[in-house]
């Protein structure tokens, strides 16, 4: 046992800065975001989000059906069943994903040899009917992918019947594609009465810096 971690035990350090933390929550202003009608937090590339497939550079999926996700996943929510094309390549025939058993645990994504499925950035889903969160191939290949940059605070407008979209997938997209996803974006600005909001052209306070730490 170091000296130091000897005095923080006898003097109460350790209380001292718990106390001096809630002491400084207690006297600043509270941090709210306006989710879902005006704002809403971009999550980091580290973040597990719902699992997607991917293609390569030729528009193909990568699974090549080796069935090692289903293998490895402890929930048991994941099917594949593999097939040969007419080229000798395997592919899956069939991969679905029941969301309603998934937790997240990026063991697919750790254990596939080409990289063919990962836990994207995309948390905002939801249906009255569960048998909906059992998705096929093709609906996993157009979820969206990982976020390049997160930790921002977007502009977002929740409209009945559609889902809001806070930022465009990875570099599965086209460049093209992502600047006219990220022009529509910057277009939804909140309401002059709402709190100011940070995105790639609309500067303000990011409420994540005003969270207090040791």
């Amino acid at each position: 046992m170091n000296i130091k971690r000897w005095f923080g035990w006898t003097l109460f350090t350790d209380i001292r800065d718990g106390m001096r933390l809630t002491l400084r929550y207690m006297l600043s202003k509270g941090v709210t975001m306006q989710y879902p009608d005006k704002e809403k937090w971009v999550p980091y590339p580290r973040h597990r989000g719902h699992p997607y497939l991917r293609k390569d550079k030729q528009g193909e999926i990568k699974c090549v059906g080796c069935e090692l996700c289903a293998n490895i996943c402890p929930s048991e929510c994941i099917t594949v069943i593999p097939y040969e094309d007419s080229q000798g390549k395997r592919r899956p025939q069939i991969f679905e994903l029941d969301s309603r058993r998934c937790m997240y645990c990026g063991l697919c994504e750790d254990v596939c040899p080409e990289e063919a499925i990962a836990l994207g950035s995309h948390l905002e889903y939801s249906t009255l009917d569960s048998n909906d969160m059992v998705l096929n191939k093709e609906q996993l290949l157009n979820l969206p992918g990982k976020n390049k940059e997160g930790g921002m605070i977007v502009p977002a407008t929740l409209k009945a019947g559609a889902q809001v979209v806070a930022v465009p997938p990875d570099s599965e997209k086209e460049p093209k594609e992502q600047e006219a996803k990220n022009q529509e974006l910057n277009t939804q600005e909140p309401k002059a009465q709402g709190p100011k909001t940070r995105g790639p052209k609309n500067q303000g306070k990011d409420w994540w810096q005003a969270i207090h730490r040791h």
